[in-house]
Protein backbone atom coordinates (compact mmCIF):
# COMPACT_ATOMS: atom_id res chain seq x y z
CA UNK A 1 0.00 0.00 0.00
CA UNK A 2 1.54 3.31 -1.10
CA UNK A 3 0.35 6.59 0.40
CA UNK A 4 2.15 9.92 0.57
CA UNK A 5 2.02 12.31 3.54
CA UNK A 6 -0.26 14.55 1.45
CA UNK A 7 -2.67 11.64 0.97
CA UNK A 8 -2.99 11.24 4.74
CA UNK A 9 -2.81 14.75 6.16
CA UNK A 10 -6.14 16.18 7.32
CA UNK A 11 -6.92 19.39 5.40
CA UNK A 12 -8.28 22.66 6.79
CA UNK A 13 -11.58 21.95 5.05
CA UNK A 14 -11.81 18.50 6.67
CA UNK A 15 -11.03 19.96 10.09
CA UNK A 16 -13.70 22.62 9.54
CA UNK A 17 -16.28 20.00 8.54
CA UNK A 18 -15.35 17.84 11.51
CA UNK A 19 -15.63 20.70 13.98
CA UNK A 20 -18.93 21.85 12.47
CA UNK A 21 -20.36 18.37 12.95
CA UNK A 22 -18.95 18.22 16.49
CA UNK A 23 -20.43 21.62 17.42
CA UNK A 24 -23.87 20.64 16.14
CA UNK A 25 -23.72 17.36 18.05
CA UNK A 26 -22.59 19.09 21.24
CA UNK A 27 -25.33 21.71 20.93
CA UNK A 28 -27.98 19.02 20.59
CA UNK A 29 -26.65 16.95 23.48
CA UNK A 30 -26.14 19.96 25.76
CA UNK A 31 -29.86 20.79 25.79
CA UNK A 32 -30.82 18.28 28.57
CA UNK A 33 -28.05 19.67 30.82
CA UNK A 34 -29.32 23.23 30.29
CA UNK A 35 -32.89 22.18 31.05
CA UNK A 36 -31.77 20.53 34.31
CA UNK A 37 -30.09 23.76 35.35
CA UNK A 38 -33.22 25.77 34.55
CA UNK A 39 -35.44 23.40 36.53
CA UNK A 40 -33.03 23.40 39.47
CA UNK A 41 -33.05 27.20 39.55
CA UNK A 42 -36.86 27.21 39.44
CA UNK A 43 -36.98 24.86 42.43
CA UNK A 44 -34.47 26.94 44.33
CA UNK A 45 -36.66 30.01 43.92
CA UNK A 46 -38.90 28.46 46.57
CA UNK A 47 -36.02 28.39 49.07
CA UNK A 48 -35.71 31.46 51.30
CA UNK A 49 -32.30 30.70 52.85
CA UNK A 50 -29.41 28.26 52.23
CA UNK A 51 -30.02 26.48 55.56
CA UNK A 52 -33.39 25.24 54.28
CA UNK A 53 -31.56 23.04 51.77
CA UNK A 54 -30.68 20.65 54.60
CA UNK A 55 -34.37 19.71 54.82
CA UNK A 56 -34.89 19.02 51.09
CA UNK A 57 -33.89 15.38 50.40
CA UNK A 58 -35.16 15.46 46.80
CA UNK A 59 -32.56 18.10 45.93
CA UNK A 60 -29.70 16.52 47.84
CA UNK A 61 -28.06 14.62 44.92
CA UNK A 62 -27.98 17.83 42.87
CA UNK A 63 -26.69 19.87 45.80
CA UNK A 64 -23.94 17.34 46.46
CA UNK A 65 -23.02 17.51 42.78
CA UNK A 66 -22.80 21.31 43.05
CA UNK A 67 -20.55 20.82 46.08
CA UNK A 68 -18.16 18.77 43.92
CA UNK A 69 -19.37 15.24 44.64
CA UNK A 70 -20.00 14.08 41.07
CA UNK A 71 -22.49 11.46 39.89
CA UNK A 72 -19.55 9.21 39.02
CA UNK A 73 -18.16 9.58 42.53
CA UNK A 74 -21.59 8.89 43.97
CA UNK A 75 -21.73 5.58 42.09
CA UNK A 76 -18.32 4.48 43.35
CA UNK A 77 -18.27 5.96 46.86
CA UNK A 78 -21.29 5.21 49.01
CA UNK A 79 -21.66 8.00 51.54
CA UNK A 80 -23.86 7.43 54.55
CA UNK A 81 -26.73 9.82 55.29
CA UNK A 82 -24.59 11.41 58.01
CA UNK A 83 -21.64 11.89 55.64
CA UNK A 84 -23.88 13.43 52.99
CA UNK A 85 -25.37 15.81 55.55
CA UNK A 86 -21.91 16.83 56.77
CA UNK A 87 -20.71 17.50 53.23
CA UNK A 88 -23.81 19.53 52.41
CA UNK A 89 -23.54 21.52 55.66
CA UNK A 90 -19.94 22.43 54.86
CA UNK A 91 -20.95 23.48 51.33
CA UNK A 92 -23.65 25.74 52.74
CA UNK A 93 -21.38 27.34 55.33
CA UNK A 94 -18.31 27.87 53.15
CA UNK A 95 -19.89 28.61 49.78
CA UNK A 96 -23.59 29.44 49.85
CA UNK A 97 -23.86 31.67 52.93
CA UNK A 98 -21.01 33.94 51.70
CA UNK A 99 -22.86 34.26 48.36
CA UNK A 100 -25.72 36.06 50.13
CA UNK A 101 -28.87 36.54 48.06
CA UNK A 102 -27.19 34.96 45.02
CA UNK A 103 -26.85 31.55 46.69
CA UNK A 104 -29.38 30.03 44.26
CA UNK A 105 -27.33 31.05 41.22
CA UNK A 106 -24.19 29.80 42.97
CA UNK A 107 -25.75 26.35 43.32
CA UNK A 108 -26.84 26.24 39.67
CA UNK A 109 -23.52 27.51 38.27
CA UNK A 110 -21.53 24.98 40.26
CA UNK A 111 -23.98 22.23 39.40
CA UNK A 112 -23.66 22.97 35.68
CA UNK A 113 -19.86 23.06 35.94
CA UNK A 114 -19.88 19.56 37.39
CA UNK A 115 -22.35 18.46 34.71
CA UNK A 116 -19.93 19.88 32.15
CA UNK A 117 -17.24 17.48 33.33
CA UNK A 118 -19.64 14.59 32.85
CA UNK A 119 -20.65 15.96 29.46
CA UNK A 120 -17.02 16.12 28.35
CA UNK A 121 -16.57 12.46 29.21
CA UNK A 122 -19.74 11.47 27.37
CA UNK A 123 -18.60 13.43 24.29
CA UNK A 124 -15.24 11.66 24.26
CA UNK A 125 -17.10 8.36 24.44
CA UNK A 126 -19.39 9.49 21.62
CA UNK A 127 -16.46 10.45 19.38
CA UNK A 128 -14.84 7.06 19.94
CA UNK A 129 -18.14 5.26 19.32
CA UNK A 130 -18.69 7.10 16.04
CA UNK A 131 -15.22 6.16 14.80
CA UNK A 132 -15.90 2.52 15.63
CA UNK A 133 -19.24 2.65 13.85
CA UNK A 134 -17.67 4.21 10.75
CA UNK A 135 -15.08 1.44 10.45
CA UNK A 136 -17.71 -1.21 11.24
CA UNK A 137 -20.01 0.07 8.48
CA UNK A 138 -17.25 -0.16 5.89
CA UNK A 139 -16.19 -3.62 7.07
CA UNK A 140 -19.78 -4.84 6.90
CA UNK A 141 -20.17 -3.39 3.41
CA UNK A 142 -16.95 -5.08 2.28
CA UNK A 143 -18.01 -8.38 3.83
CA UNK A 144 -21.45 -8.14 2.24
CA UNK A 145 -19.96 -7.54 -1.21
CA UNK A 146 -17.73 -10.56 -0.64
CA UNK A 147 -20.79 -12.68 0.14
CA UNK A 148 -20.29 -12.92 3.92
CA UNK A 149 -23.14 -12.44 6.40
CA UNK A 150 -22.06 -10.25 9.31
CA UNK A 151 -23.46 -10.31 12.83
CA UNK A 152 -23.03 -7.35 15.20
CA UNK A 153 -22.57 -7.16 18.95
CA UNK A 154 -23.61 -3.87 20.53
CA UNK A 155 -22.56 -2.46 23.89
CA UNK A 156 -24.55 -3.88 26.78
CA UNK A 157 -25.66 -6.95 24.81
CA UNK A 158 -24.18 -10.43 24.82
CA UNK A 159 -25.74 -11.74 21.63
CA UNK A 160 -24.61 -11.08 18.06
CA UNK A 161 -27.49 -9.93 15.87
CA UNK A 162 -28.00 -9.12 12.17
CA UNK A 163 -27.04 -5.64 11.03
CA UNK A 164 -29.53 -2.99 12.15
CA UNK A 165 -28.61 0.61 11.16
CA UNK A 166 -30.87 2.21 13.77
CA UNK A 167 -29.52 0.04 16.58
CA UNK A 168 -25.95 0.80 15.53
CA UNK A 169 -26.67 4.53 15.64
CA UNK A 170 -28.11 4.30 19.14
CA UNK A 171 -25.57 1.89 20.63
CA UNK A 172 -21.81 1.49 20.52
CA UNK A 173 -20.48 -1.34 18.37
CA UNK A 174 -18.47 -3.89 20.34
CA UNK A 175 -17.67 -6.53 17.72
CA UNK A 176 -18.45 -7.96 14.28
CA UNK A 177 -18.46 -11.65 13.32
CA UNK A 178 -18.52 -13.43 9.97
CA UNK A 179 -17.23 -16.56 8.22
CA UNK A 180 -14.37 -16.46 5.71
CA UNK A 181 -14.59 -18.28 2.33
CA UNK A 182 -12.52 -21.17 3.72
CA UNK A 183 -15.11 -21.68 6.48
CA UNK A 184 -12.97 -20.27 9.31
CA UNK A 185 -14.52 -17.71 11.64
CA UNK A 186 -13.61 -14.04 11.81
CA UNK A 187 -14.13 -11.68 14.72
CA UNK A 188 -13.40 -7.95 14.66
CA UNK A 189 -13.41 -6.73 18.26
CA UNK A 190 -12.96 -3.27 19.74
CA UNK A 191 -11.17 -2.23 22.93
CA UNK A 192 -9.80 -5.56 24.10
CA UNK A 193 -6.82 -6.51 26.20
CA UNK A 194 -4.35 -8.65 24.26
CA UNK A 195 -2.50 -10.78 26.86
CA UNK A 196 -0.02 -12.03 24.25
CA UNK A 197 1.26 -8.45 23.84
CA UNK A 198 2.20 -8.24 27.52
CA UNK A 199 0.73 -7.82 30.95
CA UNK A 200 0.79 -4.00 30.91
CA UNK A 201 -0.26 -1.60 28.19
CA UNK A 202 -1.89 -4.38 26.20
CA UNK A 203 -5.21 -2.73 25.43
CA UNK A 204 -5.77 -2.39 21.68
CA UNK A 205 -8.43 -0.41 19.86
CA UNK A 206 -9.13 -3.00 17.13
CA UNK A 207 -8.38 -6.70 16.86
CA UNK A 208 -9.12 -9.06 13.99
CA UNK A 209 -9.06 -12.67 15.18
CA UNK A 210 -9.64 -16.09 13.74
CA UNK A 211 -12.31 -16.87 16.30
CA UNK A 212 -15.99 -17.30 16.98
CA UNK A 213 -17.62 -15.03 19.57
CA UNK A 214 -17.80 -17.93 22.02
CA UNK A 215 -14.08 -18.62 21.70
CA UNK A 216 -12.94 -14.99 22.07
CA UNK A 217 -11.42 -15.39 25.55
CA UNK A 218 -9.26 -18.30 24.41
CA UNK A 219 -8.35 -16.61 21.11
CA UNK A 220 -6.99 -13.55 22.91
CA UNK A 221 -4.37 -15.81 24.56
CA UNK A 222 -3.40 -17.58 21.32
CA UNK A 223 -0.92 -15.72 19.06
CA UNK A 224 -1.89 -17.94 16.11
CA UNK A 225 -5.42 -16.55 16.15
CA UNK A 226 -4.34 -12.92 15.61
CA UNK A 227 -4.84 -11.69 12.04
CA UNK A 228 -4.42 -7.92 12.51
CA UNK A 229 -4.12 -5.32 15.27
CA UNK A 230 -4.98 -1.65 14.89
CA UNK A 231 -5.40 1.69 16.58
CA UNK A 232 -8.40 3.94 15.88
CA UNK A 233 -8.45 7.62 16.89
CA UNK A 234 -11.63 9.52 16.01
CA UNK A 235 -10.91 12.89 17.64
CA UNK A 236 -10.88 15.81 15.18
CA UNK A 237 -8.94 18.31 17.31
CA UNK A 238 -5.47 18.83 15.77
CA UNK A 239 -4.11 19.92 19.16
CA UNK A 240 -4.41 16.35 20.43
CA UNK A 241 -3.48 14.54 17.22
CA UNK A 242 0.23 14.05 17.91
CA UNK A 243 -0.44 12.85 21.46
CA UNK A 244 -3.01 10.34 20.22
CA UNK A 245 -0.52 9.11 17.63
CA UNK A 246 2.18 8.66 20.29
CA UNK A 247 -0.21 6.48 22.29
CA UNK A 248 -1.19 4.50 19.18
CA UNK A 249 2.42 4.17 18.01
CA UNK A 250 3.49 2.75 21.37
CA UNK A 251 0.69 0.18 21.22
CA UNK A 252 1.52 -0.84 17.65
CA UNK A 253 5.23 -1.09 18.48
CA UNK A 254 4.42 -3.49 21.32
CA UNK A 255 2.45 -5.63 18.87
CA UNK A 256 5.36 -5.60 16.39
CA UNK A 257 7.74 -6.68 19.13
CA UNK A 258 5.62 -9.53 20.50
CA UNK A 259 3.75 -10.55 17.34
CA UNK A 260 6.02 -9.66 14.40
CA UNK A 261 3.98 -11.84 12.03
CA UNK A 262 0.75 -9.90 12.68
CA UNK A 263 -0.10 -6.95 10.38
CA UNK A 264 -0.80 -3.60 12.06
CA UNK A 265 -2.83 -0.59 10.96
CA UNK A 266 -3.76 2.91 12.07
CA UNK A 267 -6.84 5.04 11.37
CA UNK A 268 -7.25 8.64 12.52
CA UNK A 269 -9.46 11.64 11.87
CA UNK A 270 -6.88 14.31 12.79
CA UNK A 271 -3.57 13.65 11.03
CA UNK A 272 -1.04 16.47 11.25
CA UNK A 273 1.91 16.97 8.83
CA UNK A 274 4.68 15.38 10.92
CA UNK A 275 2.36 12.52 11.82
CA UNK A 276 1.41 12.01 8.16
CA UNK A 277 5.09 11.89 7.21
CA UNK A 278 5.84 9.27 9.86
CA UNK A 279 2.85 7.15 8.85
CA UNK A 280 3.90 7.23 5.19
CA UNK A 281 7.48 6.34 6.16
CA UNK A 282 6.30 3.40 8.24
CA UNK A 283 4.16 2.18 5.36
CA UNK A 284 7.11 2.39 2.98
CA UNK A 285 9.37 0.57 5.45
CA UNK A 286 6.80 -2.16 6.07
CA UNK A 287 6.58 -1.48 9.82
CA UNK A 288 2.92 -0.51 9.34
CA UNK A 289 0.71 -2.58 7.05
CA UNK A 290 -2.15 -0.17 6.41
CA UNK A 291 -3.30 3.30 7.39
CA UNK A 292 -6.25 5.55 6.57
CA UNK A 293 -7.59 9.00 7.27
CA UNK A 294 -11.11 8.51 8.67
CA UNK A 295 -12.29 11.49 6.64
CA UNK A 296 -11.30 9.89 3.32
CA UNK A 297 -13.94 7.30 2.30
CA UNK A 298 -11.71 5.63 -0.30
CA UNK A 299 -8.94 5.05 2.23
CA UNK A 300 -11.35 3.66 4.81
CA UNK A 301 -12.94 1.41 2.18
CA UNK A 302 -9.54 0.11 1.06
CA UNK A 303 -8.55 -0.71 4.63
CA UNK A 304 -11.91 -2.40 5.30
CA UNK A 305 -11.53 -4.57 2.18
CA UNK A 306 -8.07 -5.59 3.34
CA UNK A 307 -9.41 -6.63 6.77
CA UNK A 308 -12.17 -8.72 5.22
CA UNK A 309 -9.70 -10.47 2.92
CA UNK A 310 -7.31 -11.48 5.72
Amino acid sequence: MSLTPEDLQTTREEYAAGFRDLVLTKSERLTPYVRRGELLLAQLQQVAAPEELMTMPALRPHLLAAAGFSEKAAKNVRLSEEQQAALLQEFIEKTLLPAGSRFREEVVYRYLLMQGDAFGGSMRNLIGARAKRRLAEYVMAAADLAGHRVAVQLAGRKNFLPYDPQAMTAHEVRALAWTAPDGSPRLLAYDRKAPVVGQRGNNLDVLLLRSTPAALAAALHDPERYLACGELKGGIDPAGADEHWKTARAALDRVAERLPQVPTFFMGAAIEPSMAAELAARLAAGTLSRTANLGRPQQVATLANWLVQL
